[in-house]
């Protein structure tokens, strides 16, 4: 912004940026509202649209210890995925009507009486704007649509109500992006009419794709967005930092990472500094894709591997791992962590002034700035960074280096309780680099057998500091609005409970639903090894509604294709009157995924996992011969 005059800056990650916005209009915040560990405390857990255990697998821990101990857990998601399985409901609504159902859920609820009316009185305002909506809301066409029965909407928003303290873990996973911020909305709407805000157990935690994704919106690392999350037309907050920084900051809107790569495309957008692997460019979810930089007349990109992205660029800036970072990020919790290097670089073919030594990105953005003749970036650590930060972003005026230094200690420091461990078993005498022998008479050894990573560490944490912390008294804040609200009050907001404009079309008329499970015990699975891998060999089963296997003259067992713009895959027909009509499930194991992972090529397969993505597609029955 300073530099360059532009507004144009944003994450790669930021592909649902709708995630939090909506809980800021609504709340307060644009972010998640309760510490991870809270979920354990809660009578029972909605997770939405999200492939949880997969792509935020921490957050998954909690949510099994709890429905372990007790805790129900409703599920509203057309792929079937592993927390399914541990599902009390299962709500599998026809793709692109989970706004359609959020809606005849809160109806639901409504008409059963469940609200917690004195405490919407005392701290929302104008909830009688919300029950008009739902009112008008026909339950009837809700279930038509969403094809998900009028008996398990009320069962499973009684579940939810009934509990003492219920919390809603979303992702949007596949919600088209008109829909999205009505899906925030609704979702905040149910916390808010329950009354379920404020303390443990309850809350929303927007589930952002990025790591560090809440930490970069609260930085200003977003078009929209100055730094403290402040809107960029917001006078006042530009006033105030360019003041502190002695600069003009542009006023013009900036682009988004979707549309400066569809303005590069077009030859709008002339040149570029890119950041770090970027795998949505190849994946599908950045339409213009790699294309759009071949189109620029200058790309620069720092990245620790020669990625795609990399190898289109004019030039090349070395940058360093994760392990070699010093700084502090936020995750989704609003929790700001210290980041240590945990190795020290060590090049044998650096010359004396090191000029070939990876980097950060820090110290390559402020020497760009600086060999710009640009002032104000002379930080000589991320500390000093940090100081800067907690001056202009007020939930982070009371944090700093020295402080997260005394206040949160490494995490092997940091033990809150003991980690149980499994029951003993026998192995062959041996050392291990995972624990300690026992020895016992005749030669043998008993060693407890290995945890899980999330597990093994699941009660080690950096406690550090939650934001908002205003003042370095402050202590910070696990839970949100435990104290009361920004504006005084909250505001529910009535959404347009809706279907997505356009749909299907002829050449692609269905749904392609792709899931992923660990384990299906009730399907005939064969193992063989290939190249000193084992891979799983199996028929698919493509389940189907028996109404479209009708309309395309399919039965049960017949061979089919299921073609869709990225791909075909023939398997078995399996006619399931639960599927709803429409769309197709193919229902994958986990143990394809870590194969394929295993025999990739790419430089950094796990960055590049196929998601659980819904597709277009056509079926078709395979003639013998």
């Amino acid at each position: 912004r300073v530099a360059m005059g532009t507004n144009n800056v944003d994450q790669s990650s930021n592909i649902t940026p709708e995630l939090a916005i909506g809980l800021e209009r609504a709340l307060g915040y644009a972010a998640a509202t309760n510490p991870i560990w809270d979920l354990e405390q809660a009578g029972c857990i909605l997770v939405f649209n999200s492939n949880l255990t997969e792509e935020h697998n921490v957050v998954g821990v909690p949510i099994k210890r709890a429905v372990k101990k007790g805790t129900h857990l409703i599920v509203i998601d057309p792929r079937e995925v592993e927390l399914t399985r541990y599902a009390d409901y299962w709500l599998r609504p026809a793709p692109g009507s989970e706004l359609l159902l959020l809606g005849g859920f809160l109806k639901s609820l409504v008409e059963q009486g469940l609200e917690q009316t004195e405490w919407l009185e005392e701290f929302c305002e104008d909830p009688d704007t919300l029950r008009y909506a739902l009112q008008s809301l026909d339950l009837e066409q809700v279930v038509q649509a969403t094809q998900v029965s009028g008996e398990e909407i009320s069962g499973a928003a009684r579940l939810f109500c009934e509990a003492d303290k219920a919390a809603i873990v979303y992702a949007l996973d596949n919600i088209p992006q008109e829909l999205q911020r009505d899906c925030v909305h609704s979702l905040a709407d149910l916390a808010l009419l329950t009354g379920n805000l404020g303390k443990s157990g309850t809350g929303l935690y927007p589930l952002r794709p990025g790591a560090n994704e809440q930490g970069a919106w609260d930085l200003g690392c977003v078009p929209i967005r100055l730094p403290g999350g402040r809107f960029w037309r917001d006078d006042a907050a530009r006033q105030e930092l360019e003041g502190v920084w002695g600069c003009t900051l542009p006023v013009e809107r900036g682009l988004g990472v979707a549309p400066a790569l569809e303005a590069a495309l077009e030859g709008r957008l002339k040149a570029m500094l890119l950041i770090g692997d970027v795998p949505n460019l190849e994946n599908g979810r950045l339409s213009a894709g790699l294309a759009a930089l071949e189109r620029l007349e200058f790309l620069v990109v720092q990245d620790t591997f020669l990625s795609p992205a990399a190898q289109r660029a004019h030039v090349v800036l070395p940058r360093v791992t994760f392990a070699e970072k010093d700084g502090t990020y936020t995750n989704l919790e609003r929790r700001i962590q210290r980041l240590r290097p945990s190795i020290r670089r060590n090049n044998a073919r650096n010359n004396a002034k090191n000029n070939d030594r990876a980097k950060s990105e820090g110290w390559v953005l402020s020497q760009l700035a600086s060999r710009m003749n640009v002032p104000g970036f002379d930080h000589m650590s991320p500390s000093e960074v940090m100081d800067e930060l907690a001056r202009v972003v007020s939930n982070y005026r009371g944090v700093s280096h020295q402080r997260l230094e005394v206040e949160a200690p490494p995490v092997s420091q940091s033990v809150s309780q003991p980690v149980p461990q499994s029951t003993p078993v026998p192995i062959l005498v041996g050392t291990s680099a995972g624990g300690s022998t026992t020895g016992l008479a005749g030669g043998s050894a008993i060693m407890a057998a290995p945890q899980p990573t999330q597990l093994l560490y699941s009660t080690r944490e950096q406690r550090s500091i939650q934001w908002p912390c205003q003042s370095q008294e402050a202590p910070g804040c696990p839970i949100l609005y435990a104290e009361g609200f920004p504006a005084g009050k909250a505001t529910t907001i009535a959404p347009e409970f809706r279907l997505p404009e356009g749909g299907l079309g002829d050449e692609y008329p269905l749904w392609f639903v792709p899931g992923r499970v660990l384990l299906q015990r009730d399907r005939e699975t064969r193992i063989e090894m290939e190249e000193d891998l084992n891979r799983i060999v199996r028929e698919e089963l493509v389940q189907l509604n028996p109404a479209d296997a009708a309309a395309g003259s399919i039965s049960a067992g017949d061979t089919v294709e299921v073609a869709t713009p990225r791909g075909r895959l023939v398997g078995v027909a399996a006619l399931e009157d639960s599927i709803p009509r429409g769309m197709i499930a193919v229902t994958f194991l986990f143990g394809q995924l870590a194969v394929e992972l295993q025999s990739s090529q790419e430089m950094n397969p796990m960055s590049r996992v196929p998601g659980l993505d819904i597709w277009p597609t056509r079926l078709t029955r395979v003639t013998p011969g």
